[in-house]
């Protein structure tokens, strides 16, 4: 078909809003073949502005420069069948995340649950006295009803450890069974207090991080998933954003020098004030001093100055 253009009488333009290779020109009018859609045959009849014909496929929307759809999010899919090992799992916020994981999403294989043995209790002992029966695990027991243990018996298997020892604790034939069937390694432990010894900070919050990165390199390396402390904050107010440790290593970065901070000089110098602490609080003129305050604290709080109650007393001073 031709068109008459007052006395001008030649083929059609190609529309400014859409080319088809084949120069079928039948496109949408939010579509161009050259910078917007470009269908597959040529007739740019794919809708989209994102979509790129020149370097993409108009009918999928698919473009080099966009239009890219994703594959939607399907939390059930994403845990059938997985194995976790899960570290800090008996604190508050390890049950809230591990029973609300089970209550969503029951696919879960196996969860291998660190319990830390106290009190003359093994880890199993511990978990089922403590644990299962924890408020926070309420909607699980109230979803399975009477079927609840032998659903946890399914699912948790508790096993003896600490986030302090080598490998968290896990024995080398448990790590032996692990290695290459677990899906990820879930952190959730560490020293929440605000003001917690330096020692015990360590300990748990760097010392404990390198037993889980080793533990998780161990199993085959597995994908660890950590859960920071309010720490990573440092002294700063307000809506703060947890970025990438590579590129913010430290709370201050923004305002220190981050090519001079270096974490092993950092716990070699805590180590270091430990150690003169530990000797100082050693010398008997100090130890005298803490015998009497902890004594006053004490009978401030009406309870009893001697035994156990004065030793415990004196270990937080």
């Amino acid at each position: 078909m031709s068109e008459e253009r007052g006395n001008v009488i030649g083929p059609p333009e190609p529309s400014p809003r859409a080319n088809g290779v084949n120069g079928n020109g039948k496109a949408s009018p939010v579509a161009n073949g050259a910078n917007g859609a470009n269908g597959t045959n040529g007739n740019g009849a794919a809708k989209g502005s994102k979509a790129n014909g020149a370097n993409g496929n108009g009918t999928n929307g698919n473009g080099a420069n966009g239009g890219v759809r994703e594959k939607p999010l399907l939390p059930a899919h994403l845990f059938r069948g997985r194995k976790l090992v899960i570290i800090g799992g008996t604190g508050f916020l390890g049950k809230v995340f591990w029973s609300f994981l089970l209550h969503r999403y029951p696919m879960v294989s196996r969860i291998y649950l660190l319990v830390r043995p106290k009190a003359g209790q093994t880890a199993e002992e511990r978990f089922w006295k403590e644990i299962a029966t924890s408020e926070v695990l309420r909607p699980l027991a109230d979803q399975y009803g009477s079927g609840y243990e032998m659903f946890l018996r399914d699912k948790i298997m508790p096993i003896s450890g600490d986030v302090v020892l080598p490998f968290c604790g896990l024995d080398a034939d448990l790590r032996d069974e692990l290695r290459g069937e677990t899906d990820a390694v879930i952190n959730a432990s560490g020293v929440i207090d605000f003001d917690p010894p330096l020692d015990l900070a360590l300990e748990v919050n760097a010392f404990g991080v390198q037993n889980l990165v080793t533990l998780a390199k161990d199993l085959g390396n597995a994908p660890l998933m950590h859960t920071s402390t309010c720490f990573v904050a440092g002294t700063r107010t307000g809506f703060i954003e947890e970025r990438d440790p590579r590129q913010h290593p430290f709370p201050r970065c923004g305002e220190l020098e981050k090519a001079h901070w270096d974490p092993d000089r950092e716990i070699a110098e805590c180590l270091d004030v430990i150690e003169q602490a530990r000797h100082r609080a050693n010398d008997a003129f100090r130890q005298s001093h803490f015998l009497d305050d902890a004594k006053k604290n004490l009978r401030g709080r009406n309870e009893p100055a001697t035994g156990k109650a004065l030793d415990d007393e004196i270990e937080r001073v």
